[in-house]
């Protein structure tokens, strides 16, 4: 079964290919709206918190820096080394650490 966006895709192939009609083509396109905006992420930079400077950290995320383990610890989220003790090991069997980001195999 396919999917509204790979139907909304058909549709403009259709319409382009003379297929269906312009009123035909804005009855359907219009039926079938997508429920899911496009967003283009790979236009984007990757998101990293080193990176960033106060003013964007601030911009971004509504806080400063500084403030993170504050947060952290009021929301109660442990360090990272007790969240990999608590990980499955099958899953850091499929994890690739030679590159920069982990990468599912």
């Amino acid at each position: 079964m396919a999917t509204f966006e790979e139907f909304r895709l058909l549709l403009v192939l259709y319409y382009d290919a003379n297929c269906i009609s312009d009123e035909d083509f804005l009855r359907l396109y219009e039926m079938f709206p997508s429920k899911n905006p496009h967003f283009p992420y790979n236009e984007y930079s990757s998101f990293d918190l080193d990176n960033m400077s106060e003013d964007e950290y601030k911009a971004e995320l509504r806080f400063i820096k500084n403030d993170l383990p504050d947060h952290a610890e009021a929301l109660q989220i442990p360090p990272l080394h007790v969240l990999y003790a608590l990980m499955p090991k099958t899953y850091f069997d499929n994890l690739d650490f030679t590159d920069d980001k982990c990468n599912l195999e």
